[in-house]
């Protein structure tokens, strides 16, 4: 029986209709699986704190306790709605897992997006490299912990009831609120803003001069509220950091006689810059 031979052209026709995958494909696959893989870490780290709260719960309402039990809801209730930690002694250990988990799953997501944008930039794609960088940034993904003091260590910036004081620390709960994170500056890249790693998407800012931490609001005002150009301490001394507004040049977080931060003009003397002089310390609670 005579062999048929296929035409080329034929060949090349069916090869043209084949599903293949592209380079770009490849990235944005792999992009893809890693991003949902964080979502899951997220999804079941948060899980885990909601059990630790409910099984807490239940034992005190066991006990007797409904106060605690009581106090458990509110702050179950806290978390679930806007992803905040309240550190009863309880539920420390719980809080440093959950914390920990949230870090190692964002540094497994920015290695993905370092990746794709490498593969991006190699093959000449600046623009995608953008969108990407864009993307990463949008993501939030935690950063180093830091705490601020002054005066020797006996006040921190600590946030509570939305405001932002220079206080002393000693609980636990004192401690995770002296606890930042320092990111690029949301107006502003080149600056900084300071996060808050206990509440989701909480930021430093001031209004009215008032020194405050607030939900992230995607407005130019906020933004601009939000982002401190980082200097070295007006005191003059090693490793003093001070933050200047950027919307009230000249103006910077200053500590008032009672403990209130507030940004205020520099005027000059050398009570204000001890004042408005920070020590940027290892995180007094390691939520990771």
């Amino acid at each position: 029986m005579q062999n048929k031979q296929i035409p080329l052209m034929c060949l090349l026709a069916a090869f043209l209709f084949l599903p293949h995958t592209t380079f770009g494909d490849d990235i944005a696959d792999a992009l893809k699986a890693a991003k949902e893989k964080h979502k899951l870490a997220l999804e079941s780290a948060k899980e885990k704190v909601v059990l630790a709260y409910r099984e807490r719960i239940i034992e005190k309402n066991q006990s007797g306790d409904t106060e605690i039990a009581a106090g458990y809801l509110r702050q179950l209730t806290f978390f679930e709605q806007k992803g905040g930690l309240t550190a009863r002694k309880e539920m420390v250990d719980v809080f440093k897992k959950y914390g920990l988990t949230l870090k190692t799953a964002g540094d497994e997501l920015k290695k993905a997006y370092a990746t794709a944008m490498r593969a991006r930039l190699d093959n000449g794609e600046t623009s995608a490299v953008e969108q990407l960088q864009d993307e990463l940034t949008e993501e939030s993904l935690p950063t180093d912990l830091v705490s601020f003091t002054q005066s020797g260590r006996r006040y921190y910036m600590v946030q509570g009831g939305y405001l932002v004081n220079s206080k002393s620390v000693r609980s636990d709960v004192g401690k995770l609120n002296a606890t930042w994170e320092i990111v690029n500056g949301l107006a502003n890249s080149n600056y900084v803003s300071i996060r808050s790693p206990s509440i989701e998407g909480h930021y430093l800012i001031h209004g009215g001069l008032r020194v405050r931490y607030q939900e992230f609001v995607d407005t130019d005002s906020f933004r601009q509220n939000a982002t401190f150009i980082k200097k070295k301490g007006l005191i003059g001394r090693k490793r003093g950091v001070s933050f200047e507004s950027i919307n009230f040049p000249k103006h910077f977080i200053r500590r008032r006689a009672n403990g209130e931060l507030w940004v205020d003009k520099d005027d000059g003397s050398a009570a204000f810059k001890t004042q408005a002089t920070f020590y940027q310390t290892a995180p007094q609670f390691r939520l990771w």
